[in-house]
Parts: C-alpha cells; structure tokens; sequence
C-alpha cells in the first residue's frame, strides 16, 4: 500500500543508514552497514513533518540539518557520535511561521532558505535567504509569494552551481501558481530579478527538480487539467535573463498525481510519483526527449511504500542524480535498499 508521508534517509559513504523518522516526535535511527547494530534517540517531542525540517550530509560525510522548533527557534542539528543542537535564527513565533526550512554547509559559510509566513496575512509569505560565516551575515527576500485561499504551500528546490544557489519554486500569477526561478549574485551576495518559466494558467503543485548529467534543469511538478492533476515533465537551461524550455510533456493517468520526482543514471531519466494505493514509473532512454508509457510498479498493492526525502555518498550510487524516492519499508529496516530496487 502506498503512503504519501515522509521521512528522510541519509546513506554514507560505507553504506550506514541515517533515518529520520517524522510523526508525534522525530526519531533518529542509525543503522551500520557491517554489524546491523541499530541505535535509536529522540531529537524532538512533537508533532513535525517534512515541512519542518531538512536533513543534509557532505563530502566529507557529516550529516547536519536545521529545525524548525515551532516555539521561535530554527535549530542546527549536528550528527556525530552523539546528536547536537544549538541555536541558528530566533523568530517572533507568535506573529510567524516558518515553513520549509533548508540549508547547505560549505567549509567557509552556510546558506539558509526558508517560507516566512505572516499569520495576521497568510496569504502572501517571503522566501527569505540567509548566507552567513564567520564574519558575515546577510539576509535577502528572494521574492514575495501572494497565495489565495485554495493554496497550498509547496516546497522550492534549490540547485547548485558550485557554491551559487539556483532557486526554483512556484508563485500565484492570477489565481494560479506558475513556476519561477531566481539566482544568487555571488559578487554582491544579492538575488538577480526572478523570471517566470511557465505560463499555464494551470494550478501546480509537488515540486521537484535534479541538474543531470548534461547540465540540464529536469522539472516535474502536479498540474491541475480537467479537474485531475496529473504529471508536467519541463526539460531546459537557463540563458541570462530567460530559461530555455527545451522538452515540455504531459504524463496522463487517471488519478491525482502525488509527489513526482525524477532519478537520473548516466542517459536514462525517470518520473516516479504516487496515484493512492499506486506507484508509477516513467523511463526515458534520451533525458528526457521521449518517455515510456506509465508503468503500475507494485500492481499486487501487498507493499508499504513510503516516500523518502533521500541523499546518498555511497560509492555505489555515485552515477545517480536523486532527491526522493519510494521504496518498500522492509528494504530500509533490512539494510536492503538500492536505487535501483525502486526502478
């Protein structure tokens, strides 16, 4: 049975797992590879989601993330022999909410983002951006986002060129969302005007973006046609001022559309997302150019399937270009998983 909560999964270079488990608090859980010792702490008592908190790992496989605390509070979270927190940002948690939070570590700074809600006026919230090191600190609005009451906040994504963040995420034009991106001026460590890629007049939601192998920006994302949302494929490159759409497809079903995302190794590129009880796949031999008919992965529904927020060093899965997946609980739980078991 496919369940679209969220939890996140962090691999490490030897093959340990780092598991974020997200519901009535937020349990941590290490899994080593050799041993399948497992250790288990609760971070955080409380009811959090993916909305809430983003877990990341670098090169040289330190797993960090930050926090949401939800009293005022965005923490930084330390994995190591033990789990650490400390304070990154206060916030006026009676008048605010932050939605989304995210950051990314380099040796010299950080870059936090994040959604800051206004809650006297929900309908309109900032894409805030802080880059911050040891002797700066900087604080940017990327853009103001206006909601209506049908909305629903969905995440942005952020792509990197080297240490120059690439911002993609949706903004209501007219009563509906269309899809933006906006880039960080490194030299004046200020944000370029943001420019609009799509023009549908189509309500979105569920994104999801990977740069592959070619340095293409790959995009999916739920669009709402006839009633049913179903899958957007948008493959370009950005030019200046402008974003290059190179592929644009719709992928048709008959059911919503739940959490696309898209896998990438070496020339083949896939489209995952849940339809209820249902995961689909999409292939593409071309990146992109052409895509297979949709493709039921688990039509016996006898599978717990759950989407996990997913990051990997693992020497094994260095050729694949991945943010999320679905895969079945029991590989997880027995050290199992693959990327490419969820293809």
């Amino acid at each position: 049975m496919f369940f679209n909560d969220t939890e996140i999964l962090i691999k490490k270079l030897n093959g340990d797992l780092n598991i974020f488990k997200l519901n009535d608090k937020i349990l941590y859980e290490y899994i080593k590879s050799d041993t399948k010792e497992v250790y288990k702490k609760e971070i955080i008592n409380g009811e959090y989601s993916f909305v809430d908190v983003h877990m990341n790992i670098d090169k040289d496989n330190n797993v960090y993330g930050i926090l949401n605390d939800k009293k005022g509070k965005l923490l930084n979270i330390k994995i190591e022999d033990g789990i650490y927190m400390d304070t990154l940002i206060k916030y006026d948690c009676k008048n605010f909410l932050i939605k989304f939070p995210y950051i990314k570590k380099f040796s010299k700074e950080s870059h936090i983002f994040y959604y800051l809600i206004n809650k006297q006026n929900p309908t309109i919230s900032n894409l805030i951006h802080i880059n911050r090191g040891e002797n700066f600190f900087k604080k940017n609005i990327v853009d103001y986002i206006p909601y209506n009451t049908m909305s629903i906040i969905s995440n942005f994504e952020v792509i990197w060129d080297k240490d120059i963040p690439i911002l993609f995420y949706f903004k209501n034009v007219d009563e509906v969302e269309e899809l933006f991106v906006s880039i960080l001026n490194k030299n004046f460590n200020e944000w370029y005007k943001p420019f609009q890629i799509t023009n549908s007049k189509k309500r979105k939601i569920y994104l999801s973006v990977i740069k592959d192998v070619r340095g293409y920006y790959n995009i999916v994302f739920a669009e709402e046609n006839e009633g049913k949302y179903h899958c957007q494929y948008i493959k370009g490159f950005l030019d200046y001022n402008k974003f290059e759409i190179l592929e644009l497809t719709h992928i048709k079903t008959e059911l919503m559309c739940l959490f696309p995302h898209l896998i990438n190794n070496k020339n083949e590129l896939y489209i995952q997302w849940g339809e209820y009880n249902n995961l689909y796949t999409c292939k593409s031999f071309d990146l992109g150019a052409t895509w297979s008919k949709p493709k039921i992965n688990n039509q016996q529904g006898d599978k717990f399937l759950k989407r996990y927020i997913y990051k990997s060093n693992n020497i094994e899965e260095r050729n694949y270009i991945v943010n999320s997946i679905f895969t079945d609980k029991e590989d997880i739980d027995m050290l199992d998983y693959k990327i490419k078991d969820s293809l």
